[in-house]
Formats: C-alpha cells, sequence, structure tokens
C-alpha cells in the first residue's frame, strides 16, 4: 500500500507547494511545520493579518513570502475562488493556478494530486516520473511526444501511476532489493540489485539451459553470465 499525505484545505497545499520550491524535502517539511506551530491552522485570513518579515522568518524567501501574501489578498478581495475550481476540468484548474504568481504547472499539478483528489494527473515536468519511466521502459529520453503517449495508455488511472513511479524511485534510492525479470531464448533471467549495483543473476528455470540442443556445456555458461551482464548493465547504469 502506497501511503501519501494530503492537504485537502487548497489554500494550504499553495502554501506547502511554494514552500516546498527549490529546496530539499527535507528542508521544506521542517519550514512547513514551523508554518503550522506559528499560525496553528494556516487560513488566508492568518496570511493576509501577518507581515511579510513575519512570514519570511519563518524560513521562506522574500519572494516567496509576497507570493503566499499575494494569494491570501486574492481570496479575502474576492478575485480568487479556490472552491469554484472543484468545478472545473484538469486543463481549467491549471489554466486558473498558473495565473497566480509562484505557481507553474507542475505546482498546479500537485495541487490537483494532493489537494483536490484528481485521478487522472501525471507530470511532464516532474523529473523523477520522467526518469522512473526512462528506467522502467528502457529510454534514453522521454520527450513530450513519448510522455503524452504513456499519459493516454495509463489514463484514467495517471494519480495512481504516479504515486507508483514515486514509491518505485524512493526505493531505488534507499537501495531497497529490486529486481527485473526477461524473457530470454534460454530461458527467464532474474535480476536482483540494490539500486547501485547487482546482487544476484540466476535464471528462473534452469531446465530452458538443459534443454537447447546448440549449446554445449561450456558455451552455455558463458553465455548465461555474458547475457546477465550486458543486461544488467543496460538496465542499472
Amino acid at each position: 500500500v502506497i501511503e501519501r499525505e494530503s492537504i485537502p484545505d487548497i489554500f494550504q497545499c499553495i502554501v506547502n507547494s511554494i514552500i516546498g520550491q527549490q529546496i530539499s524535502s527535507k528542508a521544506a517539511a521542517s519550514i512547513w511545520n514551523r508554518f503550522k506551530e506559528y499560525f496553528g491552522e494556516i487560513s488566508y485570513e492568518k496570511i493576509c493579518n501577518a507581515t511579510i518579515e513575519e512570514i519570511q522568518k519563518l524560513g521562506i524567501t522574500t519572494k516567496k513570502s509576497i507570493y503566499i501574501k499575494e494569494i491570501a489578498e486574492k481570496i479575502k478581495d474576492g478575485s480568487l475562488d479556490l472552491e469554484k475550481l472543484k468545478e472545473k476540468n484538469d486543463e481549467e484548474v491549471i489554466k486558473e493556478l498558473i495565473k497566480l504568481n509562484g505557481i507553474g504547472v507542475w505546482s498546479a499539478e500537485m495541487i490537483m494530486i494532493f489537494s483536490m483528489g484528481r485521478k487522472d494527473v501525471i507530470s511532464y515536468g516532474d523529473l523523477v516520473i520522467v526518469n522512473a519511466l526512462k528506467k522502467l521502459y528502457g529510454h534514453e529520453k522521454i520527450d513530450k511526444k513519448l510522455f503524452e503517449e504513456y499519459k493516454k495508455k495509463f489514463s484514467p488511472y495517471n494519480t495512481i501511476v504516479s504515486l507508483y513511479l514515486w514509491a518505485f524511485s524512493k526505493m531505488e534510492d534507499e537501495n531497497m532489493e529490486n529486481y527485473f525479470i526477461y524473457d530470454t531464448v534460454i530461458g527467464d533471467l532474474r535480476i536482483e540489485s540494490n539500486g547501485k549495483e547487482v546482487t544476484r543473476i540466476e535464471f528462473q528455470n534452469e531446465n530452458s539451459l538443459k534443454e537447447s540442443s546448440e549449446l554445449d556445456d561450456k558455451n552455455k555458461k558463458i553465455m548465461k553470465k555474458n547475457y546477465a551482464t550486458d543486461l544488467a548493465y543496460k538496465e542499472l547504469t
């Protein structure tokens, strides 16, 4: 089961998104906790009543502080109605959110996933997702056209796919055991790794080696070793 924290309140999710831009996830979590400790429940009313200096002292840049306060003031004066976003489709939500200073397409897509609960969102602007797709499907590069093909293939469950791709990337980062299975002419080849190096190579069905009349014992061993090494190198580098 994959679990990801959600922030149901859209304004809070926007603030969280701006805080986390261009900094590590660890630093973002620390600043977010600082915001919650200082403001309690983070609301546009409290942000409107705070000064730019107050917000900045919580650990973010002046520019980010201005973005957050501007958005809070738009909600207060009625020029921004976040509740109405829930009635719009994904493309319309992105179009509205990117009008706000500090919110780009990627941030809008994350808000749709982690606050609005949209079910068919996957981001081309997310390097972790793109890199995971490259590794899983053996691509050296994924351009926008190829990405759109995968997006169409996974629809209408792209959000679930996004969660699994993030989890896959995290699994490799934490050096957890991983494996790949290849259907070769001499049997199913299983290659295990810890994310950095090959830890085990074996054929799932050893009988497939015995059944091959074209190879003598010596050549079977050489072929088994070289085939495994070449495939492992291709997949893991």
